[in-house]
C-alpha cells in the first residue's frame, strides 16, 4: 500500500514539473520578439530570431508549439532510446525508423518556413509515439508504465488547453460546402461561364476547391505550363501586351482565380500587374476573388470609344513643366528636387528625396480638375481612371508610397478614395479608378513619395488620365 502511494506521488510530482517546464519552453518559443520588422516576420513566418529558425524551422516538427503542438516532441526520448537498443530490433523496425527520419530531414531543409508542410509528418509521427512507447513499455514494471503514461497524458492534454483556440481556427479553414464562408456564388459563375469551354480555361493560383467543386478546365500556377508563364513575364516584365498574348491567347487562360489573404504573398511578384492592369475584377465571394483578362490590353481598351483621354502628358518636353503641365505640389514637408531625363524615346519625371524637414519627407505631387492646365468640370457620376507608369526605390516599395484618386463632397464634408500601392521597383503601370461621386467639389490624383534618405527615388515615365462612363 505505502509503495503505491509513493507511485502515485511520484507520478503527480513528475507531472507537475513536467507541466511547469512545459509552460517555460511554450512562453519562450512562441513569444514574438519586439522591434523584428513586419516585412521580415510575415516572409519567415513565425521565424523571428536566428535561433528561432532552429527551434522553429529546420527543428519544427519537434517545437514549433504555435503551429503543431508538443505531442511530436514525446518520439526524442523514445528515438534516442530505440538508436542505443538498435541491434536488438527487426530488420522492418530499423527500416520504417530510417524512412521516418529521411521524410524528416527532407521536409525540415526543404519546408521549414511553411508549418503546413511539417503538418504532414504528424500522423506518422504520431504513430511513431505509439509504436516507440509501446515498445519501450513491453517489459518494464507497472510503476515505470504508470509514469511513462502519466507523462505522455500530461504533455497531450496541456498541449490540447493551450492551443484548443488555434485548433479550431485550422478546422475553420476547411472549405466545405455547409461553412458560411464557401463561395456559393463564384462556383456557380463558374460553372455557368459560357465563356469558358473546351478551349478556355482558368488560371488557378492555389485554390484545389476549383477542381473539386467545378467541370471546367484550369490550369494551376506551379504547373509546367504556367512555370513557363511566369519566366516569361519576369523576363518581358512591364510589357502588357507578352501579358494579354500568353494568357488569352497561348494557353487559352479567360480568368484568375485567387484568394484575397494571397495578395500580401504575390506583392512583388507579377501577378499583381496582371491583376491590376490586364484583369478586370469580376467578383469577391467570401475572399475569393476570380478576375477575367481583358479582351483587349488596357492600353488599347482606352482608345476604344466611350474613353475621353484627357492629355497631362507631352512626350516632346524636355523640363518637368513641359512634359506634364498640370502637374503640381498639394503638399510637402521636406525639400525634393525634381528632373526631367529621357530613356530611349521615352521622357521621365525624376522625384528625388532630397531634405527633411522636422524629419519627415512626404510629398503628395498631382493633378486636380478645374486647377492649372487641367481646365475642366469635375466629372461628377463618371469613372475616373488614373493610369501610370513609374518604378520606386526598392526599400520603399508597399511602404507608404502609393497612386491615388479622391473626391471631396463639401454637402457632407467627406473625402472619398481609391489607391495602389507601389508593388515593385521594377518600371510597370499601375491603374487606379474611382467612380466620381456627384457633387463633388474637388477631384484629384495624386503621387505619394515618402522616401527614407535623399537617395531616394520615384521615377514616372507615362500618366494617361481617362473619364469614362462604365469601369475599365
Amino acid at each position: 500500500m505505502k509503495q503505491n502511494r509513493k507511485n502515485i506521488i511520484f507520478c503527480l510530482a513528475a507531472v507537475l514539473i513536467t507541466v511547469l517546464i512545459l509552460h517555460l519552453v511554450y512562453s519562450t518559443i512562441d513569444k514574438t520578439d519586439v522591434g523584428e520588422s513586419r516585412s521580415k516576420i510575415e516572409e519567415l513566418g513565425e521565424i523571428e530570431t536566428p535561433g528561432k529558425i532552429w527551434l522553429n524551422g529546420y527543428l519544427g516538427v519537434f517545437f514549433r508549439f504555435k503551429s503543431l503542438g508538443n505531442i511530436n516532441w514525446l518520439v526524442l526520448p523514445l528515438l534516442v532510446w530505440f538508436l542505443v537498443t538498435a541491434k536488438k530490433r527487426e530488420r522492418w523496425q530499423s527500416a520504417l525508423l530510417f524512412v521516418w527520419l529521411v521524410t524528416v530531414v527532407f521536409i525540415s531543409l526543404k519546408g521549414y518556413s511553411n508549418p503546413r508542410y511539417q503538418l504532414t509528418l504528424f500522423p506518422i509521427t504520431s504513430a511513431m509515439v505509439l509504436f516507440l512507447l509501446w515498445q519501450f513499455l513491453e517489459d518494464r514494471n507497472r510503476a515505470v508504465k504508470v509514469l511513462c503514461l502519466s507523462l505522455a497524458g500530461a504533455i497531450s492534454l496541456f498541449n490540447v488547453i493551450h492551443y484548443i483556440e488555434d485548433y479550431g481556427r485550422q478546422w475553420e479553414l476547411r472549405v466545405s460546402r455547409g461553412d458560411s464562408y464557401f463561395p456559393s456564388r463564384l462556383l456557380e459563375y463558374l460553372n455557368t461561364a459560357e465563356d469558358i469551354n473546351g478551349e478556355s480555361k482558368v488560371f488557378v493560383i492555389n485554390q484545389p476547391f476549383f477542381y473539386y467543386y467545378t467541370d471546367k478546365k484550369g490550369v494551376d500556377y506551379l504547373n509546367p505550363n504556367a512555370m513557363g508563364i511566369w519566366l516569361e513575364l519576369k523576363d518581358q516584365r512591364g510589357n502588357p501586351r507578352v501579358a494579354h498574348r500568353l494568357l488569352r491567347k497561348k494557353h487559352g487562360c479567360r480568368y484568375i482565380l485567387l484568394k484575397s489573404i494571397q495578395d500580401r504573398y504575390f506583392r512583388r511578384m507579377t501577378i499583381n500587374e496582371l491583376l491590376n492592369c490586364d484583369c478586370r475584377p469580376v467578383m469577391e465571394d467570401n475572399g475569393w476573388l476570380l478576375y477575367r483578362v481583358r479582351d483587349e490590353t488596357l492600353y488599347r481598351e482606352i482608345k476604344l470609344p466611350g474613353h475621353m483621354n484627357i492629355p497631362v502628358w507631352k512626350k516632346n518636353g524636355t523640363t518637368v513643366e513641359e512634359i506634364s503641365p498640370p502637374l503640381f505640389r498639394l503638399s510637402r514637408r521636406g525639400i525634393f528636387k525634381f528632373d526631367a531625363e529621357a530613356s530611349g524615346r521615352r521622357k521621365r519625371i525624376v522625384l528625388r528625396g532630397g531634405r527633411a524637414k522636422d524629419g519627415v519627407r512626404r510629398l503628395n505631387l498631382g493633378y486636380e480638375f478645374k486647377r492649372r492646365s487641367l481646365d475642366m468640370q469635375i466629372p461628377g457620376g463618371k469613372y475616373i481612371h488614373f493610369i501610370v507608369r513609374a518604378s520606386i526605390s526598392d526599400r520603399l516599395v508597399g511602404n507608404k508610397n502609393y497612386i491615388m484618386i479622391a473626391d471631396y463632397n463639401s454637402a457632407d464634408k467627406t473625402w472619398e478614395q481609391e489607391k495602389t500601392y507601389f508593388r515593385t521597383p521594377h518600371m510597370r503601370s499601375y491603374l487606379v479608378s474611382k467612380k466620381i461621386r456627384p457633387g463633388s467639389t474637388r477631384a484629384i490624383m495624386v503621387f505619394r513619395f515618402e522616401p527614407i534618405s535623399p537617395e531616394d527615388r520615384l521615377k514616372i515615365e507615362d500618366v494617361r488620365i481617362v473619364v469614362s462612363d462604365k469601369p475599365l
